[in-house]
Order: structure tokens, then C-alpha cells, then sequence
């Protein structure tokens, strides 16, 4: 099915025709007809709406979601048309597994359209478009190409963004109640774990039950975010944010620079055996990076790192000339290996000359601004700098100490800029 009547005006003809034939598609491969996702800007695909005539009047007074491309919620196999139609290199692509019936024996939709005109009028033809800009910070430079990651996967880089997102603080704070107000007996530790067990369910569930109800009650940016990503990501070697020139690990090996490694001071949650609850502290890390992501929420990306971090316990250590070594083999967090691009800071590890386990830390300049990079072309300007002193650097863990980490870098305006153009 031609599919260029979604880049249409929704007062133009091709647009209607298309509505048609979106909505005859649907009754063909759509079992339960009666209740059906809605792909309008309104509802992204998050909202049910009555029937077949509802559907085509959502679309025909708010527009399709242009960034929804693939109708795997209509009943369209993963690969049907996604590949022959439409560009693969198209930073909104959307492929999203899901399980829909299809019945051959749909009746065709011939529609109910008699009512549709008098609710159209011709405010509606200038009314603007939500922002569909895409990569908002930052731009991967080497090695773009999607790849599926697993379930696993995206329930951890997904919380990872949620927790990091300033205006989901609110659902977090409310959903960490409710599981309290359930479990009064239980402590911080096992409150931390179950939220993060449960909350992404609860946040997609708590934000359709508010649409349902009131869809002017929730943004469009929290529509999204409920819904995930999709469950192909883009996936880069080298990528230009903050000032730096990121590269995986696996890219540094082939490059003559480093720029794999990476730092973050976060709040979080620790908890020793010799304390009962978990303490709140700021806390400095150090790592590697491993993969560099774009998650598509189909309203904009946001770009990740999936990285390697030293254990603090008994992987860093502050010298009493303040020097910070690191052994890059002693790796832990792996459950919370996944931060916000535009929290990293960039460091570089140079083997220590005494004794090469360990590393000693070195901070990155910020010289790649406006700065291109050829694939396959070492032109990095980001220099070694200075050493990164401990003394104003909180290393919160001590040798000896069996600490168990938890959820929460609590960075939340990491997402405030990028998201701020969607609204």
C-alpha cells in the first residue's frame, strides 16, 4: 500500500483517500475491530479508540503520527512493507514488535465518513505540526546502523532513561508511594527493587488509564516516554556531545586515540553490611564505553551509553597526592551500565608506570565543537589535560566494605533540553 498520503495536507484528497485505505487495511488485519490503537498525534498509538469510523475521524481532524511508519499495531508484519517503501536511513523509522490477530474474514470497511466533514473545518489546515526534529543533541558520526536489543536490554537502558527524565519524577515519586502505602513493613531496600521491577508497567498502565479519561491531562513528551522505545536502536562508533568525541571501546582499539573512557558524579543509593537502610550519596564514577545508543520514542531521540564501570569497591583508589588511580578490569553496576549521553564527561586512563593494573585518571579537553569526523580518519582535537584530582571528587566507597548498589542517579535534568523543543 502507497503510504506517501501520510506527507499529505489533511484538507487534500490523496490525505482522505489515504485515511480510507489506512482504515480498510486495519478492518482486514485486525481481529478485534471494535477497540483499536489510535496512530493519530493525539493519541501516538497509546489510546484506544470506538471502532473503525472513530479512527478515521481522529485522523482525519489531528493528522497521522508521520513518524509512524511501519503499521505493526494494524496488523502489518515486522519487514512487510517497512524495507520497500520507505528509506533505512530515515531517523524516524519505527518498527515495534506486536502481536496482532489477523483475520481473514474481516468484513471490508467501507467507513462512515457523512459526520467526519461537518467536524472538519479549516482551522485544522494550519494546525502545526508537533516537533518532529529527531536527534536534538549530539550527532553519531561512525558506524549508524539499527540493531535489536533484547528484552533485558530495553527494560534496563529504558528505566535508565526514565529515572533520568525530569518530568517523569512526579510517576516515580507516586509509584514508590503506592508500593510504601502497600508495604509499610518493608524497608528502602526492597521498595528500591521492587520499583524498579515494576514501574515501567505501571507508568505505560497509569498514563492510558489518565488519557482515557482526560487526554489534555498528560503531555505529549510523557505519552511517549510511557510508551518505550523501539526495540531497534541506532547504534554508533563514535559520537560528537558535550564538547567531546566519544568512541566505543571497540573503535578505540583500531583508532591511535582514546576516547572510550567516560565519568559521572550521580546521587545514589548505597548500602553496606554493616548498615541496615541504604544511603543517599554523590558519588563519582569511572568507565568505558561500550555501546552508544539512539533510542527512537518516535517523538525524538535520546542518545545513551551503555558503558563498562570500575567497581568502586576496590576498583579506585585516591592517592594521598590526590591522584585518582582506576583498575579498568574490576567492573561492576552491571545492572546500571546505561547513562544519559549528555551526562558524560570524558577522561582518559594512562597506565600507571609502577604498577599497571592500574590507571590513573586524566580529564579531556573540549576542542571538537562544530568539529567533523571522517569515518576511518583520526582527527580528534580533544587533548590529555590535567590529572583528576580526588580531592574534590566524591569516591564515597572504602576498600573492605561489601556495598550493594540500587537505582538511582537522580541527574534528572539530563532530558530537559533535549525534550524541551517537543512540547
Amino acid at each position: 500500500m502507497d503510504r506517501n498520503w501520510v506527507k499529505a495536507d489533511r484538507m487534500s484528497e490523496v490525505y482522505k483517500k489515504g485515511v480510507i485505505e489506512f482504515c480498510k487495511y486495519t478492518s482486514e488485519h485486525v481481529k478485534d475491530t471494535r477497540f483499536i490503537l489510535c496512530p493519530c498525534k493525539k493519541c501516538l498509538n497509546v489510546v484506544e479508540v470506538d471502532g473503525l469510523a472513530k479512527l478515521e475521524e481522529h485522523l482525519r481532524i489531528h493528522g497521522i503520527d508521520k513518524t509512524y511508519t511501519c503499521w505493526t499495531r494494524h496488523g502489518e508484519k515486522k519487514g512487510e512493507h517497512c524495507s520497500s517503501n520507505l528509506n533505512s536511513n530515515d531517523p524516524f523509522i519505527h518498527r515495534e514488535d506486536n502481536n496482532v490477530m489477523v483475520d481473514s474474514d474481516a468484513s471490508n470497511y467501507s467507513g462512515d465518513r457523512d459526520n467526519i466533514s461537518n467536524v472538519m473545518n479549516e482551522e485544522l489546515h494550519d494546525n502545526p505540526d508537533m516537533s518532529e526534529s529527531g536527534r536534538l543533541h549530539g550527532e553519531g558520526v561512525t558506524g549508524g546502523q539499527q540493531v535489536a536489543i533484547d528484552s533485558a536490554q530495553w527494560h534496563r537502558v529504558h528505566l535508565s532513561v526514565l529515572h533520568n527524565t525530569v518530568d517523569v519524577v512526579p510517576f516515580v515519586d507516586l509509584h514508590k508511594e503506592s508500593i510504601i502505602a502497600e508495604n509499610p513493613e518493608k524497608g528502602a531496600n526492597w521498595i528500591e527493587v521492587e520499583h524498579n521491577r515494576t514501574f515501567i508497567d505501571w507508568f505505560k498502565n497509569y498514563v492510558t488509564n489518565e488519557l482515557m479519561q482526560n487526554s489534555e491531562s498528560i503531555s505529549d513528551r510523557v505519552k511517549w516516554l510511557s510508551r518505550g522505545p523501539d526495540s531497534f536502536v541506532y547504534s554508533y562508533k563514535c559520537y560528537l556531545i558535550n564538547g567531546y568525541t566519544f568512541y566505543t571501546r571497540e573503535h578505540d582499539a583500531t583508532s591511535t586515540m582514546q576516547n572510550s573512557g567516560v565519568s559521572i558524579t550521580a546521587t545514589a543509593l548505597h548500602q553496606s553490611n554493616h548498615d541496615e537502610d541504604p544511603i543517599l550519596a554523590k558519588t563519582t564514577y569511572f568507565g568505558r564505553i561500550a555501546n552508544i545508543w539512539e533510542l527512537d520514542y518516535v517523538g525524538f531521540r535520546v542518545p545513551v551509553f551503555d558503558c563498562d564501570w570500575v567497581n568502586n569497591v576496590g576498583g579506585v583508589h585516591v592517592e594521598d597526592s590526590g591522584f585518582i588511580r582506576v583498575d579498568l578490569a574490576k567492573i561492576g553496576y552491571k545492572d546500571d551500565s546505561f547513562i544519559m549521553a549528555t551526562q558524560a564527561q570524558q577522561v582518559f586512563y594512562v597506565t600507571d608506570p609502577v604498577d599497571k593494573k592500574w590507571s590513573i585518571v586524566v580529564m579531556s579537553n573540549k576542542l571538537n565543537n562544530n568539529y567533523q569526523v571522517s569515518d576511518g580518519v583520526d582527527e580528534e582535537v580533544d587533548n590529555i589535560d590535567d590529572p583528576f584530582f580526588g580531592e574534590n571528587i566524591p569516591i564515597s566507597m572504602e576498600d573492605g566494605d561489601d556495598f550493594e548498589y540500587f537505582y538511582s542517579r537522580n541527574d534528572h535534568d539530563a532530558l530537559r533540553q533535549i525534550l524541551a523543543s517537543v512540547t
